[in-house]
C-alpha cells in the first residue's frame, strides 16, 4: 500500500507542478491531462 501511495504522490506532484512551470505549449498541456487521468484512475 505504501508503494502505491508514493507513485499517486509523485504524480500529483509532477500533475502540480506542471503549470507553475509556465510552460502553455501543447505537449506539455497533453501530458498534464494524462497525469490527471491517471491519478482519477487510482
Amino acid at each position: 500500500m505504501t508503494c502505491k501511495n508514493t507513485w499517486v504522490l509523485l504524480v500529483l506532484a509532477a500533475a502540480l507542478s506542471l503549470p507553475l512551470t509556465g510552460c502553455k505549449d501543447t505537449k506539455t498541456l497533453q501530458e498534464n491531462e494524462q497525469l490527471k487521468a491517471q491519478v482519477a484512475e487510482l
